[in-house]
């Protein structure tokens, strides 16, 4: 690992000692991560549908956790494989097969009696506004997300989406209330902490790639290129989760961060507002922020599967906009059209490695080069992306670890 990681460290050291040039390409920075990628077992949906279909109720359970993960039903706590503890992030998802249903328990968070009432507002919230299939409920002063259904009902469409709906409220919800209400976990994190030497360098990045967004918005003000301050804010916020993929509260901010700049609000208020929220993560102490920086066991990822062509259609758009600036010689915009899209597919999706490693090493060539260069740089390397053999998207738009 330290072997791995001293080549990181050093890049990261000159990278915050060199001076930004407004006019050439902002720098990437390889992660030390490895990329995200999927074991869905995507191809075995036939038999899950089938087994379904054939009225082997007590096999469809089992058959749904196989397609999330090849040989997970075997990961039983009982020899009749009924019981069933599977981590995910902070929380626990217990599953059972009892008297002819399935129950679904995550034990989530225990509640302070001074928070109860405005925690418990929030949690209205996302049972009537978010939840469809599962529920959170209290008990005494804790809370959990439960599901229970007849097996002959365990349509694996439903099963796998309780599972996902799950998975996914705990992690965005748990951090934020903890941080807001003062809630303790029920589970122990299943976790890997970042070294020391990562920590440091994760912080410094942060710190960098903020900076670097603020300096970016004020050269286009200056020029009067206002809006390309939206380019700058989504690459700050997407190149800090594509180095470090923080977790916890952190992955929290950005994601809102993100939603915020695709929202419909004025353009010159999205710029604003993001920009407010780099000066104040740039605030951010040293502690706070590291407390986001780990890996975590996943169950259910947050993140849709893309196949190749499911990429290519993602990038569509990106490239008639890029294409369409680079006849106009616009090196500036449509460099910084292809950097967003790059990292935006990377940030959304589980895409195939071999697409993953063609968008990382051309936003390597371009980093750092003249806009001009930068520009042709990631158009050849767009057009590679676009040109890939594809192999059939996964039809059912399943998310997927």
């Amino acid at each position: 690992m330290v072997l791995y990681f001293l080549p990181i460290f050093r890049l990261a050291k000159k990278f915050l000692t060199l001076p930004t040039s407004m006019n050439t390409a902002p720098r990437f920075d390889k992660s030390f991560l490895p990329p995200m990628i999927s074991v869905l077992n995507s191809d075995y949906w036939t038999v899950v549908m089938n087994t379904y279909e054939q009225g082997k109720y007590h096999d469809t359970v089992h058959a749904v956790l196989d397609y999330i993960q090849k040989g997970l039903s075997d990961k039983a706590l009982d020899a009749e494989k009924t019981r069933y503890a599977i981590p995910h992030g902070s929380t626990v998802v217990y599953m059972e097969i009892v008297d002819n249903s399935l129950k679904i328990n995550a034990p989530f968070l225990r509640i302070p009696a001074r928070s109860l009432i405005p925690l418990m507002r929030q949690v209205a919230e996302i049972n009537f506004g978010t939840l469809v299939l599962a529920q959170i409920t209290l008990e005494g002063d804790e809370i959990f997300f439960r599901y229970e259904c007849p097996l002959e009902l365990c349509e694996p469409f439903k099963i796998y989406r309780v599972l996902e709906e799950i998975c996914i409220q705990a992690d965005a919800n748990d951090d934020l209330f903890i941080e807001k209400f003062g809630a303790q976990r029920l589970a122990e994190m299943q976790i890997e902490p970042f070294s020391a030497e990562q920590v440091e360098v994760c912080y410094n990045m942060f710190q960098a790639y903020l900076q670097e967004a603020l300096d970016y918005m004020n050269y286009y003000e200056q020029r009067r290129l206002e809006f390309f301050g939206w380019d700058a804010l989504y690459l700050a916020y997407t190149k800090i989760d594509y180095f470090m993929r923080p977790q916890g509260v952190m992955k929290t901010n950005i994601e809102k961060a993100i939603k915020e700049l695709n929202s419909d609000l004025d353009m010159a208020e999205k710029i604003n507002k993001g920009k407010t929220t780099i000066q104040k993560w740039l605030q951010m102490s040293k502690e706070h922020y590291t407390e986001s920086l780990y890996k975590s066991n996943q169950f259910i990822s947050e993140k849709l599967k893309l196949e190749v062509s499911g990429v290519q259609d993602y990038l569509n758009k990106t490239h008639t906009t890029a294409r369409d600036e680079r006849n106009k010689r616009d090196y500036m915009g449509s460099a910084l059209s292809m950097m967003c899209g790059f990292y935006g597919a990377m940030f959304y999706y589980n895409i195939p490695q071999t697409t993953h490693e063609l968008l990382t090493a051309g936003l390597e060539k371009a980093s750092g080069m003249d806009w001009e260069l930068a520009s042709l740089r990631l158009w050849e390397t767009l057009e590679d992306v676009m040109q890939q053999s594809t192999r059939t998207a996964n039809s059912y738009g399943l998310r997927d670890i």
